[in-house]
């Protein structure tokens, strides 16, 4: 039963989670936010729902939303009932709470956050405490309605760090690290060792590990906590790896990757479909089929052309989208220097137009100098602004100055670029650019992504001066 979000039900269960402190929005001022006290209170008051669950855990500075859709949908598609556990979201709460493939309907997320109210507001009463946050509230409902839903296994991801995350309450079958790199760095270390240390926080005694960690100082750190738990790790590079990756022949949307396993229980697979944009999600793939090989030991069945044939089909909105081609809208929730080098390899493997416009909001903890210089030698022109309704939003006239800064920096050229305060009007600048045959691209935050996603879908894409419909994305089921 799906209920109509406008009904008081749900408009009071939705006002209840708006009010809670949400480190996705506001700056981050005081560490002792970061503990996991609460959140095991929380569960503790639910049933302990997580003790229930069969999990695979995935962190990550980049890549762990696309692995994390990677495995749950060859779950699904493999026969099993499948949570999968992601954030934040692009346009309604709900997307956070997949089973098999659907999101959570209205009423029975308003049912389950009307269950937590009073326990969350109980504990609010405890002057020497932090009652539970937004992201504490959505991730033990997340737990909680797997467990009712009779999930064989779930998928969840990390929200920031690891350690102190409020997902890493669980105790997986396996724990997977995509990547470490500079990202958080305010509430995470400054240096790539003490991000590390942070991601290595999710491993477990004995819980099997896999790393696509390739930093040599990230990969000593994550190998010795592993070691220290004496976790079996597989290392990307040393125990597997994703080779001969190559796009597929008139069609600039596929490609396909080698699967190299040098150790057992990792198997080889040749010519391995992906349906995912870019070099980096061959990796990603090369990091979910290590997890299947692993669980296969545990008696978790797989059939190769079932993961095959899901491989290709995979879709992640918000991870180099193409909303449409001629004119090339590409929307991406890259957000650090990392994923904005991703981005721009896949952008230039899909021959994304030679005259190229960017669309940049970001976040005020964020590298904006180290994005901006990425991106901004590799477009003409530049559409600064801001995603509305967070405090973290970057100033567009500070990006300004960091884009001048960097044309300064440029050996040869300039890209022009202009402040649009408003992302409805930045909105509007890019469409007259879409109109006059040019590409653009949306980066820069998972808001902005979301947001000007969203008006892409209610206003259409322009081309040769009619409105083009925004297509209905593929479903994450595989």
């Amino acid at each position: 039963m799906t209920q109509d979000p406008q009904t008081p039900q749900y408009r009071e269960a939705i006002a209840f989670l708006a009010d809670r402190e949400n480190h996705e929005r506001t700056p981050v001022h005081n560490a002792r936010t970061f503990q996991l006290a609460s959140m095991r209170q929380l569960l503790a008051r639910l049933g302990d729902p997580q003790n229930l669950l069969r999990a695979i855990h995935i962190a990550g500075t980049k890549g762990k939303g696309s692995t994390a859709a990677m495995l749950a949908a060859v779950g699904t598609a493999s026969g099993y009932r499948v949570g999968l556990y992601t954030s934040p979201h692009l346009d309604c709460v709900e997307e956070r709470f997949v089973v098999d493939g659907a999101s959570i309907d209205s009423h029975t997320l308003a049912e389950l956050l009307l269950e937590m109210k009073p326990i969350a507001e109980e504990m609010d009463q405890h002057p020497d405490r932090i009652g539970p946050t937004y992201f504490e509230i959505v991730t033990a409902l997340a737990m909680l309605y797997f467990v009712r839903q009779k999930v064989d296994f779930c998928v969840l991801e990390v929200g920031m760090g690891g350690r102190l995350d409020s997902t890493n309450v669980c105790r997986p079958e396996v724990t997977v690290i995509t990547s470490v790199s500079l990202d958080h760095t305010r509430e995470l270390g400054d240096t790539v060792s003490q991000i590390a240390h942070e991601k290595a926080g999710i491993i477990k005694q004995g819980i099997p590990v896999v790393s696509g960690v390739t930093d040599a100082a990230a990969r000593h750190v994550i190998a010795e906590k592993a070691e220290s738990c004496k976790a079996p790790l597989f290392e990307v590079g040393r125990d597997f790896k994703a080779a001969n990756y190559a796009v597929a022949p008139g069609n600039r949307l596929q490609a396909t990757f080698d699967f190299k396993g040098h150790c057992k229980p990792l198997k080889t697979r040749e010519a391995m479909p992906l349906g995912l944009l870019g070099r980096h999600q061959a990796e990603n793939a090369a990091l979910a089929l290590a997890v299947l090989d692993l669980l296969s030991i545990q008696n978790w069945v797989w059939d190769d052309l079932i993961v095959r044939q899901t491989l290709a089909g995979v879709c992640c909105r918000g991870r180099v989208e193409v909303i449409s081609r001629d004119p090339d809208l590409v929307i991406d929730a890259a957000h650090n220097v990392a994923s904005i080098g991703a981005l721009l390899e896949a952008l230039d493997e899909i021959d994304f137009g030679p005259s190229r416009v960017l669309v940049f909001a970001s976040s005020l903890d964020k590298d904006l100098l180290g994005m901006l210089k990425r991106l901004v030698p590799k477009f003409r022109h530049v559409i600064l602004t801001k995603y509305p309704g967070s405090s973290r939003a970057a100033d567009p006239k500070h990006l300004g100055k960091i884009v001048q800064q960097v044309n300064v920096e440029l050996a040869q050229g300039k890209t022009s670029f202009e402040v649009q305060r408003d992302p409805v009007a930045a909105w509007r600048v890019a469409c007259d650019r879409l109109a006059q045959g040019q590409s653009v691209c949306v980066t820069g935050s998972f808001f902005i992504a979301a947001h000007l996603r969203r008006m892409a879908a209610e206003t259409g894409v322009p081309t040769e001066g009619r409105q083009q419909p925004l297509p209905k994305p593929v479903p994450l089921k595989g």
